[in-house]
């Protein structure tokens, strides 16, 4: 069978992956026996990464070819020795990759290496969990029907034949793999209680988003860098809406998402020309792009108000309607009728225009107790909430006009008690604007500290 031949009846098949998988996995395999090397051969390798019942024929064509091997066939190899928990494997690769993907992915393998994985299958979802922490998960996965049935009303235009969700005890990260359907969460940030359940939930259903967007851009890892910027930020600020919208704390989070996006803009710490700069991927995430991430639910909501829900929800689902080749640019631009570029701008304008007032009405009170602590070369904060804050998603500081970098002392966790520290050399006035914001609440304070 020729490439094009096999491209077009596999193209077919994947259109209904859940009714069409054993053929899928037929047509693979043919092709396997009669000819090993054509999926090297014809650059179509990481396609066999893609599914469980072809991952051990990847990885012995990878090992055959390991030098050759391209920068994405080394990532679909870590992914796929993740995925059977080969961990020295996995080392291996993750040691040999550019240094950009190293973001998380060394928490992934330290929290598969210390778990005893346990697994149970629930529908089209096979779960595998670390069994030191069962009671976190029997509380994490209570009622997890609704979460299947939401995913079976709100993805109706394509389902997947098997999705893999891995449960590890580690830190706040979270990924879904652009090859075999399987999404990592790691648990470190949550605890038992609802509030840590609506953010696991939250952050399942943001990664499964990706999986939905993988299957109607696969080629996106081939983009330019614009193309890829825009593509990522398309992509985070659609999961992030996605996810929130099961937790049924849409409207909450947007208002908090709202301030977040008014304070970046209107400190001049990021405006809309730059926001695509901060989506290349990187070593270690900015400031800048670790508070803009929470901002992406508000972008989400500017196109709602803009264009409509239906219009918004259907960005990828329709966009085998609209000739774009392999541009994304040129597909936002088709879709809504006007440039990414555009869009960011207006949205930035319009939060300025809007928020300019209410972000300084702050009468609530989401913490207390809040205290100052001077050590040599930074002041630490200590506070308390009858909420679970981050400093990254809900504290905002300012010294003069400036936003001034915060330092969390507890790791990235949500917690009702906690401190953070503002180093000395980046304060540039006596008094510190500390502004509070957690769902549809916002806290303003004033703090003098020279």
């Amino acid at each position: 069978m020729d490439k094009n031949s096999f491209l077009k009846e596999y193209k077919e098949l994947c259109s209904d992956e859940k009714s069409n998988y054993e053929s899928i996995l037929h047509l693979i395999s043919g092709v396997l026996e009669s000819e090993r090397n054509f999926f090297i051969n014809n650059h179509l390798l990481v396609l066999l990464a893609r599914y469980p019942e072809t991952i051990s024929s990847f990885i012995e064509i990878c090992n055959d070819n390991y030098d050759i091997l391209s920068n994405i066939e080394l990532v679909a190899l870590f992914y796929s020795y993740v995925h059977i928990f080969d961990i020295d494997n996995a080392k291996k690769v993750l040691s040999e990759l550019k240094s950009e993907f190293l973001v998380s992915k060394k928490e992934v393998i330290e929290g598969i290496a210390k778990a005893d994985i346990k697994s149970y299958v629930n529908d089209f979802m096979c779960i595998r969990y670390d069994a030191n922490i069962q009671s976190k998960i029997d509380y994490f996965l209570k009622d997890f029907d609704e979460v299947l049935e939401f995913i079976k009303k709100k993805y109706t235009d394509h389902r997947f034949a098997k999705v893999f969700v891995t449960i590890l005890d580690g830190g706040r990260i979270a990924t879904a793999s652009p090859f075999i359907k399987e999404i990592i969460i790691n648990t470190g940030i949550y605890s038992d209680e609802e509030f840590d359940r609506e953010m696991f939930i939250q952050t399942l259903l943001h990664e499964y988003t990706h999986l939905y967007q993988n299957h109607y851009y696969k080629w996106g890892i081939n983009l330019s860098v614009k193309d890829k910027n825009i593509w990522r930020f398309f992509n985070e600020a659609y999961a992030d809406f996605k996810g929130w919208e099961f937790a049924r704390k849409l409207e909450e989070v947007t208002q908090q998402s709202n301030m977040l996006a008014f304070h970046l803009f209107n400190s001049n710490l990021l405006s809309s020309d730059k926001i695509l700069n901060e989506f290349e991927v990187r070593l270690v995430p900015t400031k800048k792009k670790l508070i803009l991430y929470n901002c992406l639910v508000s972008f989400i909501s500017y196109l709602i108000d803009k264009f409509g829900y239906e219009k918004v929800n259907n960005l990828y689902s329709q966009s085998n309607d609209y000739e774009h080749g392999n541009s994304f640019v040129q597909y936002i631009e088709l879709y809504f009728g006007v440039n990414a570029e555009n869009l960011l701008k207006d949205w930035e304008q319009n939060i300025i225009l809007i928020f300019q007032v209410s972000a300084h009405n702050c009468n609530d009170v989401i913490i207390s107790d809040l205290s100052l602590e001077e050590q040599e070369d930074s002041f630490i904060f200590h506070y308390e909430s009858f909420y679970k804050l981050s400093v990254w998603d809900n504290i905002i500081v300012y010294s003069g006009n400036e936003i001034v970098e915060r330092h969390e002392m507890d790791g990235q966790k949500y917690l009702e008690e906690s401190n953070f520290k503002i180093l000395k050399l980046s304060i540039v006035s006596d008094n510190l604007q500390i502004f509070v914001h957690y769902r549809g609440l916002s806290q303003c304070l004033e703090i003098r500290i020279l």
